[in-house]
């Protein structure tokens, strides 16, 4: 195998790591309704988004303003 053979195996398996990303975190968690930390009914709920890693803003709780002031401070 020489090195043009092995640089276009990497560039596939990047690409298909990129594919499963996009395909796993393109759907949106679905909203209960409450807020995930105290329970209580929320209808326009705060979430903690970082822009440089997709896996913190897909997993981070949806909260009411109050929980997510104590949580993350602003």
């Amino acid at each position: 195998m020489n090195a043009m053979e092995r640089m276009q195996r990497r560039i596939f398996r990047d690409q298909q790591k990129q594919q499963r990303l996009l395909k796993k975190y393109s759907k949106l968690r679905h909203y209960a309704g409450r807020c995930e930390e105290c329970g209580c009914k929320e209808p326009n709920p705060v979430q903690h988004i970082d822009e440089s890693n997709i896996a913190i803003t897909y997993n981070s709780p949806y909260l009411c303003r109050d929980c997510y002031i104590k949580k993350y401070g602003a």
